[in-house]
């Protein structure tokens, strides 16, 4: 589960992060995100092996990644925890896919980790519900910023007084937002999962 947590003393120096200090995050860790099993403490290997976890040092702080291999809907399928401070603190959704782009804007060809290798089946899975954190996101943003309350009336007046038609209105994505959809997704594929920027993928609901 847990990887290149051996041999950090030179990358991590300024943390002086001996094995007993890694052990400890790690304790931290799994204390904090109730969805891990402790596997790693107790010496035996995790039968399920859920999950990569990855410690890196990133924007001055020290981080966990934690990647799924999508099976289990009811775990993140991505999370971050800042374990800097005494008490770990989970990035959110938005707060992690910022720190996707802005490393992919930096180094475009280099993945965020290693070690990663899903089957067919996992990737599409992996993918699905890629896309309905993003979609979820962008429009949760697009809402906040330009449909405060769902009261706001829409340009199509008619709708409005539907409130099935008006709640799908606000709920689709323009071709904008679809785009940008697209690329995040590529963005996070590209990063996490070293898959190639022209990776075809299957949409929910597609052939």
């Amino acid at each position: 589960m847990f990887f290149n947590l051996v041999n950090t003393t030179i990358p991590f120096s300024e943390y002086q992060l001996t094995q007993e200090k890694i052990d400890a995050l790690k304790f931290r860790l799994l204390c904090s995100e109730e969805y891990l099993y402790a596997y790693e403490l107790t010496g035996y290997e995790d039968p399920v092996d859920r999950y990569r976890v990855y410690l890196m040092q990133a924007e001055g702080r020290l981080m966990f990644l934690l990647v799924s291999n999508g099976e289990d809907t009811e775990c993140p399928l991505l999370r971050m925890v800042d374990v800097s401070e005494s008490e770990p603190r989970r990035l959110s959704d938005e707060e992690l896919l910022s720190f996707i782009s802005k490393s992919y804007n930096h180094h475009p060809d280099k993945p965020l980790v290693n070690n990663l290798s899903f089957s067919e089946s996992e990737m599409q899975m992996i993918i699905e519900r890629l896309q309905e954190i993003i979609e979820r996101l962008v429009l949760d943003h697009r809402q906040t910023a330009e449909y405060p309350t769902k009261d706001v009336p829409l340009h199509h007046y008619d709708l409005y007084y539907d409130s099935s038609a008006r709640d799908r209105y606000i709920d689709e994505l323009s071709p904008s937002e679809t785009a940008e959809v697209d690329r995040l997704i590529r963005i996070v594929l590209k990063k996490i999962y070293n898959c190639d920027e022209s990776f075809e993928f299957t949409k929910n609901g597609d052939d």
